[in-house]
């Protein structure tokens, strides 16, 4: 089932994918039916896809599917609610969803705390009971849920038209909805710009920040390897898997460890992911953080009027099985108008019509050139020269991420 799950055509457009997706999930189950739900916007559950016509819609607020989130429950049983003591309080409330949707089975698909969808599955034919090797096959493969519920609510509102467009457009979606979900950073001691341009063969840079505490943000700059469809739904994916991670892992190497093994086991063959995730704490001015193969790292301290690397040892994630030899927490102190900026490998390695390539250097001149500005003017300073340099459209995703201390 996982092989033919990773083999959906997303581009064949919104009905073909339900069907298709059904099809894999009643043949694999032996199942008799199979309904989708989609969370709108009015945080109500809509059916969008149902081989037995179901019509009703249900609150998605309401507190059994509170209790799901909170307990981290993505799939859940029949059996389980009728014989766990751990289901006693919300027991007979989500019986009765089960029963009014014919479901054995339930297949929560959220992003963060957020309920985005549901799955439901009935009973198998002939009557046969579902397994716990069911039960955990289901867990295994939630991330390919996962995206088909994401891609039915956020890219699949609407029909494609045009053919040839069709990949570039529903990646640019998913990158534009991916980024909307970025916590604000409101203004602090530290002034962070995060800033990301497409090339026409879309890839999956990403970047993120996820608020921990009134001082403290999760960030992360990213870059998925692949082109296209194929890896901005990785990106989806991991961005997703990163934040349910964050809710259940207090330790920041740990989490880590967790995203490495899940692209290692769970993602397509080939799937790596070069990048760097910190922890920003602005009331001390401090950032922790584990380079996990980003390219460069520099650094301009204002003490010193100089601009430094400060790469750290890094490996990239989802080459290795055990990655947590390799992890090296760093720590970074910033002081009054020192400045940090991150950038991928499509910044670096593009080439001029010489063949020249941007480089590290180059970038380093420009921090230096522009210290007296906002981080926003120094990441727009250094994209405006990197377009001059190249004189042609750009064939890779350019990402940069800058902080300055104000």
């Amino acid at each position: 089932m996982k092989k033919k799950l990773q083999q959906l055509d997303y581009t064949e457009g919104r009905e073909k994918v339900m069907n298709t997706f059904s099809n894999i999930l009643l043949e694999r189950l032996n199942a008799g039916s199979i309904n989708i739900f989609i969370a709108s916007e009015s945080e109500t559950l809509e059916p969008v896809y149902s081989t037995l016509g179901v019509t009703s819609t249900f609150n998605a607020n309401q507190p059994i599917f509170e209790f799901l989130l909170n307990e981290n429950i993505q799939v859940i049983m029949r059996s389980q609610v009728l014989t766990n003591p751990s289901f006693s309080s919300v027991r007979s409330e989500l019986i009765g969803f089960m029963n009014s949707v014919d479901a054995e089975i339930l297949i929560c698909v959220r992003e963060s705390q957020k309920l985005i969808g549901v799955i439901s599955v009935s009973s198998k034919k002939r009557n046969e009971a579902y397994t716990t090797y069911d039960f955990d096959v289901l867990n295994s493969l939630y991330s390919y849920f996962f995206l088909v519920v994401y891609y039915l609510r956020n890219i699949a509102k609407q029909d494609i038209v045009l053919i040839l467009d069709r990949e570039i457009e529903m990646s640019d979606q998913i990158i534009g909805a991916i980024q909307k979900n970025i916590d604000i950073v409101e203004k602090k001691v530290i002034d962070v710009d995060s800033v990301a341009f497409s090339a026409h063969q879309l890839g999956g840079d990403f970047t993120d920040f996820i608020r921990l505490s009134e001082d403290r943000y999760l960030f992360l700059i990213g870059d998925v390897s692949g082109k296209g469809l194929s890896a901005s739904m990785s990106m989806v994916i991991l961005k997703s898997v990163m934040h349910t991670y964050l809710s259940e892992t207090p330790d920041f190497k740990e989490l880590v460890v967790k995203i490495n093994s899940f692209i290692k086991n769970n993602l397509p063959k080939g799937t790596f992911l070069a990048g760097l995730f910190g922890i920003i704490d602005f009331k001390t001015s401090t950032i922790y953080y584990l380079n996990c193969g980003i390219p460069l790292m520099s650094m301009y301290i204002d003490s010193y009027k100089n601009v430094i690397e400060i790469q750290g040892e890094g490996r990239v994630l989802g080459f290795v099985k055990n990655i947590r030899p390799f992890l090296k927490v760093r720590k970074i102190t910033m002081n009054r108008n020192d400045i940090i900026v991150f950038t991928t490998d499509g910044l670096l390695d593009s080439k001029n019509l010489k063949g020249d390539k941007f480089g590290n250097d180059r970038v380093r001149r420009l921090i230096a050139a522009n210290k007296t500005k906002s981080a926003k003017e120094i990441s727009n300073a250094i994209y405006k020269t990197f377009l001059d340099y190249i004189a042609h459209e750009i064939e890779d995703d350019i990402t940069i991420m800058t902080f300055k201390h104000i």
